[in-house]
């Protein structure tokens, strides 16, 4: 049984919702796969939804940080939050191939995609 099968969902399903995905500016194609009998399209999050999809991010880590704080000892935290902070003024972490902390993704997001609007 396929992965398909077992979501329930048929491969035109699927290239419709990556359609209007795509028309929507939430996903683009990244590049191909070798295929069974030609290649297949693989596709990413685009930038201006991933910023808009981040949101949570930081609610969810500040909660994180509470709960760290309050079961680790102080010492160990604080050496943890150091060592991270280290790392990202070094550039150590990158994400899409941006150095973190020096990322202007504020200024590629012209205005909110579509796709973020639907059900309101």
């Amino acid at each position: 049984m396929s992965w398909l099968q077992e979501i329930g969902v048929t491969r035109t399903a699927i290239r419709a919702h990556l359609a209007t995905l795509q028309q929507d500016d939430a996903v683009e194609q990244r590049g191909t796969q070798k295929g069974v009998s030609k290649p297949a399209r693989t596709y990413g999050v685009t930038t201006e939804a991933e910023l808009l999809l981040s949101k949570a991010y930081v609610p969810i880590l500040t909660q994180l940080l509470h709960v760290l704080a309050n079961r680790m000892p102080s010492q160990e935290f604080d050496a943890i939050l150091r060592e991270v902070g280290r790392g990202l003024m070094a550039g150590q972490v990158t994400r899409q191939g941006d150095i973190a902390g020096t990322d202007d993704c504020g200024e590629r997001l012209p205005q909110r995609p579509r796709w973020n609007d639907r059900g309101r």
